[in-house]
């Protein structure tokens, strides 16, 4: 069912290029006791668009070959989501919002009549919005858990082109806060100042090596009093933000279409994509005091992607650092998470394959693999 309230549509042009140009106070969209196949499915789902403005333009060229852009904006877009299940006794819902949606995009339209396996566009979007409130709750056996999440702001960014897609995205003041009889311990609350995701992928078939990559961070992850007076309540740990990122990169040789609607990646038999090459650009991870960095090169037999069940032939070498374990795993001992004795055994073990670092509580070691799955770190060869 679908509702709306001061809608205007204006249409303007001519054959080869049509303006069009839409507002409305509010506009909805509601789903109720949907039938899939033979089995109906409990459901109550809408979603409702407030303040509306979007201009766009369509144009064709000598070629017939098509082309859009538009812009606009939406004051908040609102959603309510709830399934009930009686027979497995459980219940999902969940509900929120989103302000202030700014978007633009503009792209070639899919030229239909075309002769490759799958003709599509090009495209590119961008957008922006403001608060962000979301509330999930779960029912199972009568327990349930509680999600609640709020941001200040963020972005979205996605281009398709004939050879790649690449989709980028970010919060910033994230707050979460999680209840419920479900969980074994009391409510917990924590934040991220700002989180970033972003994501390219070769989507044709080419026997030649094409680049990836993919990377996230989350900037400044705090814990709420109460959280760290569960574990820590008599203020040994470091409590200062954790911090976490992650970045890598690539080559690989792409065996399936993967921007074919049709595509499945749950029914294929054998990898999609085979990895050639693999750059580890930065993983690290700081807390309780202590940081964790990674980086490194490998590289892959890409013929021996055949398969599911094993992994290729690698070469190359990971660098690891590790810096402050001492003091924090000191810390955990004396708060009461480790037994004594556990952070002395643990530094004992990394000495068998890390060597110290300059730093005071620091170790070092890079692993190399070699042919034929040698492993060595440092030298000494461990495999």
């Amino acid at each position: 069912m679908t509702s709306s309230d001061g809608l205007s549509v204006l249409f303007a042009g001519s054959p080869d290029k049509l303006l069009l140009a839409t507002t409305a106070q509010e506009t909805g969209l509601a789903l109720q006791d949907l039938t899939v196949g033979d089995d109906e499915v409990d459901l109550d789902a809408s979603i409702r668009l407030r303040d509306i403005t979007q201009n766009g333009e369509f144009t064709t060229d000598a070629n017939g070959q098509a082309y859009t852009e538009g812009a606009g904006r939406i004051g908040k877009i609102s959603f309510d989501f709830e399934h009930r299940d009686p027979e497995e006794k459980t219940r999902q819902f969940a509900k929120g919002s989103i302000e202030d949606y700014v978007f633009q995009s503009r792209g070639q339209v899919a030229n239909l009549a075309a002769t490759t396996p799958f003709p599509h566009g090009d495209m590119d979007s961008t957008a922006t919005f403001g608060a962000v409130r979301a509330q999930l709750d779960a029912e199972i056996d009568g327990k349930f858990a509680l999600v609640d999440l709020a941001g200040t702001s963020g972005f979205s960014q996605a281009n398709v082109d004939r050879s790649t897609m690449s989709y980028s995205g970010g919060l910033t003041g994230s707050a979460v806060r999680i209840s419920g009889d479900a969980l074994p311990v009391g409510a917990i609350e924590f934040g991220i100042d700002a989180s970033v995701f972003s994501l390219t992928l070769p989507t044709q078939p080419d026997p030649e090596p094409q680049p990836f990559s993919l990377s996230f961070s989350h900037e400044n992850i705090t814990l709420s009093q109460a959280v760290w007076d569960q574990f820590d309540p008599d203020g040994v740990l470091v409590q200062d933000p954790a911090n976490l990122r992650f970045s890598i990169s690539g080559t690989a040789i792409v065996k399936e279409q993967l921007a074919d609607p049709e595509f499945d990646p749950l029914t294929v038999t054998s990898p999609p994509m085979a990895v050639e090459s693999l750059v580890i650009d930065e993983i690290r991870l700081s807390a309780l005091g202590a940081e964790f960095l990674a980086g490194g090169e490998l590289g892959f037999d890409a013929e021996e992607f055949d398969g599911f069940d094993r992994l290729p032939e690698t070469r190359g070498f990971v660098d690891l650092k590790i810096l402050g374990l001492g003091a924090a795993m000191d810390g955990l001992t004396r708060a009461g998470i480790l037994p004594p004795g556990h952070s002395g055994m643990v530094q004992m073990m990394l000495g068998l394959f890390a060597q110290q670092g300059p730093e005071p509580g620091s170790f070092e070691s890079r692993i190399e693999i070699g042919p034929g799955g040698e492993v060595s770190a440092n030298g000494q060869r461990l495999r």
